[in-house]
């Protein structure tokens, strides 16, 4: 078969100089090498890519740097001593041939010359140094022809010469000079036996590339031009400058109509296919340019391919995709809970949803364009059910079926519970199921009754202790609530007996509660409970019925108060005085306000008060001698022992003497019966009793 063998002619205008990376190594004996690189900041026109199977020139498809300008088909590259470049913007094609031709205009100035360059490097404006490096040297993957038109050395080099491998060879002296002259370059690329070739000034000669890859590290490379100067100034231009490539055979796509019912899936690339004489199975190649198959609603849609082969030969392919409707999917339900006042699923967008609740309650409504439908109704108990179906283009899905799940399920109440309680008790769903966990992890559970309450038996527990709560119902499980056992009422403490002569207060109450003992006038005195239930707390002396009060707090919460009388004490015994016959009173001292009572020998009692000085006197009949008194006194209900006292002689009268004579051996007279009369004559005493008649007689001499 004869190959099918197509020319693009695309032009070459004008090219920048240097790269986003310059390499700058260059022969030292060049003086026009000194010139800073020139980065790219200009694209050309992007109307045509080396793809594309047209011709043009390359000025439509270049992209400059540096000081290059672009006039229509033409580029001045150099301006003075200013370098630039055009070169491809996309890379060629080594594996084909293809042919350059320009009219190279070099300047009548002294420097340096214009280089045909092609490099595989990452930036189409990637160049080696300027001056003598004519913008090849140092520059890596590359291979160049060099056209020098230098004036400004001595001898001028008049020459064209190949680059390749960070070296110039094969230098040719050009038949007449380059400087000042128009020149028209022909410049082929030999694929088969990767030669490269120039026609210039009279002159001609070829380079054979050893290995693609060593060289350019590919198969493709930038080609283009680029004009330098370095010390020395001068214009250099480049004036129509075309490229021919040889694109090869067309590659052909492989891809037929297609029906489809909705819904099913469509793969646009599945079964398509692409083959190309020259690259074989393009394949992998074939790109989707445009597609706009909707499976999910009838219709005839359009699917259009295209491919490229390496000659850059690009066809398209249009198929017609013929979509049917077919079986309708059943909608989906999402779970629904006795919460939900909605049903939400997904179906088909654009089809109509029905949705039956209960026995026959329809709701209807169209599937949103996202797919997802959501319609109102009532709460619905649990174990209720619920259908949808959707319909498109009248055909009808089967029913989609939920049933009705317990939602959420409330935290229940729990009320306050002290170290009183044995029963928790609160508030849930009527028929849930309450478990109660203790701090121990003892587990305690009830129903909830209808009027919506619950009360479950649980051991006391000790202040501060957690209790929790949740509630089940339906197998689904509420959070848990939880309260802080408080302290329970506090039992009131006792008080033992308080007397005038106690300086402590005593008493029970809880261990470990702090006991608080209140005076009448106000001032307090506290203790701890001991762990034997008792408590003694010091208070001054307290009078007589005064008040006292005590109360208990434990864990914050204070018990009522008890209050006591203070009582009398020991009272004292009074003092007693001596008594005498004589006397009528008995006297001493007692407690001021005590009643003091005095017995006397024939048991009557006789009473009087204490004075505020301490002292009493009590009225009694004269005591006879020996006879014993007896004192006793009350203060507040309390008698004292008893203080005694008997009672002695009080003062004695003077006897009466009857007169004597001489004659009288006796004296008589009269005393107290039973009274010793010592009778006193002449210095001698004689003694008697007085009788009982009160008289006595006494012998004398």
């Amino acid at each position: 078969m004869k190959k099918n063998t197509k020319k693009a002619l695309i032009g070459l205008v004008a090219f920048n100089v240097v790269a986003s990376t310059m390499i700058t190594a260059m022969p030292t004996q060049s003086k026009a090498a000194e010139q800073a690189p020139i980065v790219n900041t200009r694209l050309l026109n992007s109307r045509a890519n080396l793809t594309a199977k047209q011709t043009s020139y390359l000025a439509a498809i270049g992209v400059t740097s540096g000081s290059a300008v672009l006039s229509g088909n033409n580029v001045t590259l150099t301006n003075n001593n200013a370098s630039g470049g055009l070169m491809t913007k996309e890379k060629v094609n080594l594996l084909h041939d293809f042919k350059f031709t320009s009219t190279l205009g070099f300047g009548s100035g002294s420097a340096d010359g214009i280089s045909f360059v092609m490099q595989n490097n990452t930036n189409p404006s990637s160049f080696g140094g300027v001056g003598d490096g004519l913008g090849l040297s140092g520059l890596k993957n590359a291979i160049g022809i060099a056209m020098r038109a230098q004036t400004w050395y001595t001898p001028a080099r008049q020459n064209v010469s190949f680059y390749a491998n960070n070296q110039f060879f094969n230098t040719k002296n050009t038949v007449g000079n380059l400087t000042g002259t128009a020149q028209n370059v022909t410049i082929t690329w030999t694929a088969a036996t990767r030669t490269l070739s120039y026609t210039i000034a009279g002159i001609s000669s070829s380079y054979q590339v050893a290995d693609l890859t060593a060289t350019f590290g590919g198969t493709k490379a930038y080609i283009g031009l680029v004009g330098v100067t370095g010390q020395g100034t001068n214009v250099h231009v480049a004036n129509s400058s075309k490229i021919e490539f040889d694109l090869g055979t067309e590659p052909v796509i492989n891809a037929t109509d297609q029906s489809l019912l909705t819904g099913q899936s469509f793969s646009p690339l599945a079964g398509v296919t692409a083959t190309d004489i020259e690259d074989g199975d393009l394949t992998s190649s074939v790109k989707v340019a445009a597609n706009d198959v909707d499976t999910s609603k009838p219709g005839v849609y359009h699917v259009t391919y295209t491919v490229t082969d390496s000659d850059g030969n690009t066809v398209t392919k249009t198929i017609s995709i013929t979509v049917k409707q077919g079986e309708v999917a059943v909608p989906t339900i999402n779970a629904v809970t006795t919460d939900d006042t909605t049903v939400t699923g997904t179906g088909i967008p654009g089809a109509s949803m029905q949705v039956t609740v209960g026995a026959d309650t329809v709701y209807t409504v169209i599937v949103k364009t996202d797919g997802t439908y959501s319609i109102t109704i009532p709460k619905q108990p649990v174990g209720s059910f619920i259908l949808a179906k959707q319909t498109l283009n009248s055909v009808t899905s089967d029913y989609a079926v939920a049933i009705v799940t317990q939602g959420k399920v409330a935290v229940p109440t729990i009320n306050a519970v002290t170290t009183d309680d044995t029963t928790v008790t609160g508030t849930g769903i009527p028929g849930a199921t309450v478990e109660v966990t203790l701090e121990n992890g003892m587990e305690y559970t009830g129903i909830v009754k209808t009027d919506g309450t619950y009360s479950i038996t649980i051991p006391k527990q000790a202040v501060n202790a957690v209790v929790t709560a949740k509630q089940i119902l339906h197998t689904v499980w509420s959070s848990a609530v939880s309260t802080i056992v408080k302290q329970g009422k506090v039992a009131v403490p006792t008080i033992n007996t308080i007397t005038t002569d106690d300086t402590t207060v005593t008493g029970t109450g809880i261990p470990g509660a702090s006991v608080k003992v209140t005076l009448e006038n106000g001032m307090e005195y506290t203790g701890i409970v001991k762990t034997d239930g008792t408590y003694s707390i010091t208070i001054p002396k307290q009078a007589f019925n005064r008040l006292v009060g005590a109360t208990q707090t434990l864990n914050n919460v204070t018990s009522a108060p008890i209050y006591v009388f203070v009582k009398q004490g020991k009272v004292a015994d009074p003092t007693i005085n001596a008594v005498t016959t004589d006397d009528t009173t008995v006297t001493g001292t007692g407690i001021p306000g005590a009643s003091v009572t005095v017995t006397t020998n024939d048991n009557k009692e006789y009473t009087g008060i204490v004075k505020t000085d301490g002292t009493y006197s009590i009225t009694i009949p004269k005591q006879p001698l020996y006879t014993v008194a007896m004192a006793t006194q009350t203060l507040n209900n309390v008698r004292s022992g008893y203080a005694f006292v008997i009672i002695t002689q009080g003062k004695v009268a003077t006897p009466t003497i009857n007169g004597l004579t001489t004659d009288d051996t006796t004296v008589t007279g009269t005393g107290i019966p039973g009274a010793s009369v010592t009778v006193t004559a002449n210095n001698k005493e004689y003694t008697g009793t007085v009788k009982t008649d009160g008289t006595y007689s006494i012998t004398i001499p």
